[in-house]
């Protein structure tokens, strides 16, 4: 497994691999998606590790969340775990940045250049407010690893009943076209406020997260160790087809991941040719933005050094 960890980095976003089986598990599983989203929701936008896996490690990762599944109700365990308070408004569309930010209850961003032809199509502003309570279940939790034989990572006693939480801040999400050839979305979203009880530790969390994600223990822990996991999502990124880079995006570190689609276009149009599903991610102060969609990696780090 690579340990190439390019990152997204923040001050004090996205708490991010609390009661890491099932975020793992959400990342394959259409039925624990659909029950706990807003959970997940919260965890997009924090501090991003992206760790490469090769067709076998992914594999791997893909059965052992199969028979998790196969043998333990997740969904049920998620909607009894979790708590979600919604929104007060849930989505505005809105006609500028100003209102959008009236909305969001922050400052937003738009961009001051465009690839040729490309315009704004639509702007949706969500309110701030939202949020969700998880009580972690250690017994549960260490059935699926003892299942898993990743005996290593079994989670200490006092961490059950343990209460996170966390407050959503508001979200701006704008798309933009030129017809079908550029189709391509910024997000930027005020970064949650994470709440843990006293003396409470989440790296327990991030070595068994780690550990499932296939990481031998030396290196689980070494990365467990030095991570702050209230503000970091350990993403599996399948190597085959995607380049991590790590970047600066207006004076931030920023996290840049493309198709080798890219390295595969032609030469003589490389600069501008889009390809699909580039996305680059950064955090500036209390705001994560996200950049994504049918883009080159120029263009994409053009428009966000443009943006004002």
């Amino acid at each position: 497994m690579s340990e190439g960890v390019f990152s997204v980095r923040r001050p004090v976003w996205w708490a991010a691999a609390v009661g890491g089986v099932f975020v793992s598990a959400a990342l394959f599983s259409p039925t624990v998606r659909a029950v706990g989203q807003s959970f997940l929701d919260a965890f997009r936008l924090p501090r991003v590790v992206a760790i490469g896996l090769d067709d076998q490690q992914m594999t791997a990762l893909r059965e052992r969340l199969n028979r998790v599944q196969s043998k333990f109700d997740l969904p049920a365990l998620v909607a009894e775990n979790v708590e979600v308070a919604e929104p007060t408004v849930r989505s505005a569309r809105v006609n500028s940045a100003r209102e959008a930010g009236q909305v969001a209850g922050m400052a937003v961003r738009t961009p001051a250049w465009l690839p040729e032809g490309v315009t704004m199509q639509d702007m949706r502003a969500t309110s701030s407010g939202g949020g969700a309570r998880f009580k972690v279940d250690v017994g549960f939790a260490n059935q699926v690893l003892d299942f898993l034989e990743l005996r290593d990572a079994l989670l200490p006693a006092s961490l059950d009943g343990q209460t996170i939480a966390f407050r959503l801040g508001g979200r701006v999400e704008t798309s933009f076209a030129r017809g079908d050839e550029h189709r391509f979305a910024l997000v930027q979203a005020r970064l949650p406020e994470v709440s843990l009880p006293e003396g409470t530790s989440l790296t327990p969390f991030g070595y068994a997260y780690l550990r499932m994600l296939g990481m031998d223990a030396e290196a689980a822990h070494r990365v467990a160790a030095t991570t702050d996991w209230r503000s970091t999502f350990v993403l599996p990124i399948p190597a085959r087809f995607h380049d991590l880079q790590q970047v600066i995006v207006r004076g931030q570190p920023g996290f840049l991941l493309t198709p080798h689609a890219v390295e595969e276009a032609p030469r003589r149009n490389r600069r501008w040719q889009p390809v699909r599903a580039t996305t680059l991610a950064w955090t500036e102060g209390d705001q994560v933005f996200v950049l994504s969609g049918n883009l080159t990696e120029q263009e994409a780090l053009t428009i966000a050094g443009a943006l004002q």
